[in-house]
């Protein structure tokens, strides 16, 4: 009985006992933290869940806490500069300009007519890139090389055991770097649901594919080598041979498109180098010359090229005619300015690409404004490898005119 009410005696004044909280928080923690280091050793990865932690009310505000100088930095990173990352992250920032809309006919209102029954027609100008006509070079990544095999071995006479004149044949390797084309088009998703006259998405990289024809166009005949969202850095036949002076490649014509004569037209011809392929030249110009070359065409009596059962085919010469919507519509009368071409393309200008288009569409950049974009990627490079010289004409003639129309 007297050792039960010592016992309880005991218990009591260890009730009575103050209790340091703040120490006994450190000791906690500390224990936590080597816990926590030696769970770490054994698993790799800590699941998702366990992440997750119930709320710790923070004693000393003026301790170091983590990585903060304290408590109270600590609350304003995650109070202040957190969210604002998220925003910044999650937000919008592109000024939205341009979109397909059902609001606008142009735009897609027009495809929810009650009457109409589908896409009658398409009022787009097109434009051959005439790629083809140029040297294919297949590249398999950003860059890549061909050989131009610019000269040749010497066929000698000799005498029955004299030394015989060596010669070798001479190479070139030239590099052509791809260059990103790009269409991109957002469009509304009440396009998408409510104009039912068509598969929206279709016509949209349709439309893409067009674009990317011209801009091609543009580059092999007319691009500048200046590096912007026109050029890319690419230079095109037309700028590459007016760029060196007295060209021997170039014809000068003293007049306008009207005083190009049947005498022309064999001087033409005649002035392409010799490793023109002949069944691959053509003449290159705007359609608005047509009436010019066609009249020249029937003077040689040789107007069209007509199979049964096809179109007729202009033509001059013997060559087909290919109409070039970049090439000058009218005489500028700049005698730099090349507004005919005759020639193979191939001898003069080679293109390369991986062969791929890239489409993909995404509505997580204008997700806010209920947008799905579409986006068509394809890359060529180029370059002018044989433009001509002063004193070596090359594959192509390029006709210039000394007075406008």
């Amino acid at each position: 009985m007297a050792l039960e009410n010592e016992k309880k005696e005991v218990e009591v004044e260890v009730t009575d006992t103050k209790i340091n909280a703040k120490e006994i928080g450190v000791e906690m923690a500390k224990a936590f933290v080597d816990e926590m280091k030696e769970a770490k050793k054994e698993v790799k990865e800590v699941p998702a869940k366990i992440v997750k932690a119930a709320r710790i009310e923070v004693v000393g505000r003026t301790q170091p806490c983590g990585a903060f100088k304290n408590a109270d930095d600590m609350e304003k990173f995650a109070k202040e500069y957190v969210p604002v990352q998220l925003v910044e992250k999650l937000k919008n920032e592109k000024a939205l300009t341009t979109y397909a809309n059902i609001g606008t006919a142009a735009d897609g209102g027009s495809l929810d007519p009650t009457d109409a029954k589908g896409i009658l027609a398409e009022s787009i100008s097109l434009y051959p890139s005439y790629i083809e006509d140029t040297l294919d070079v297949p590249i398999y990544n950003s860059v890549g090389t061909f050989v131009d095999v610019n000269g040749t071995t010497t066929a000698y006479m000799t005498d029955e055991v004299a030394a015989i004149t060596e010669s070798k044949a001479a190479y070139t390797t030239r590099t052509i770097t791809q260059k990103k084309i790009a269409c991109i088009a957002p469009i509304s998703n009440e396009v998408y649901r409510h104009g039912s006259l068509a598969d929206i998405a279709s016509q949209t990289l349709k439309s893409c594919s067009r674009a990317i024809s011209e801009k091609k166009q543009h580059l092999i005949f007319i691009a500048d080598g200046t590096a912007d969202t026109a050029d890319g850095g690419l230079t095109g036949i037309i700028s590459a041979m007016n760029a060196i002076g007295s060209n021997t490649a170039e014809i000068q014509i003293a007049g306008t498109w009207s005083d190009l004569a049947v005498t022309d037209i064999s001087k033409i011809v005649a002035n392409t180098s010799d490793w023109a392929d002949p069944n691959k030249c053509a003449w290159y110009c705007h359609k608005n010359m047509w009436g010019v070359l066609e009249g020249i065409s029937r003077t040689l009596g040789s107007s069209y090229i007509v199979n049964t059962g096809t179109r007729p085919i202009p033509s001059l010469f013997g060559y087909p005619v290919k109409f070039v919507s970049k090439m000058a519509s009218s005489a500028s009368g700049d005698s730099s300015t090349t507004e005919l071409m005759f020639g193979d393309l191939s001898g003069v200008i080679a293109t390369g690409s991986d062969g791929n288009v890239y489409i993909d569409s995404s509505d997580g950049y204008y997700f806010q404004n209920d947008l799905t974009t579409l986006r068509v990627i394809e890359h060529m490079g180029q370059t002018v490898y044989q433009p001509g010289t002063n004193g070596t004409n090359t594959a192509v003639c390029a006709i210039n005119f000394t007075s406008a129309s």
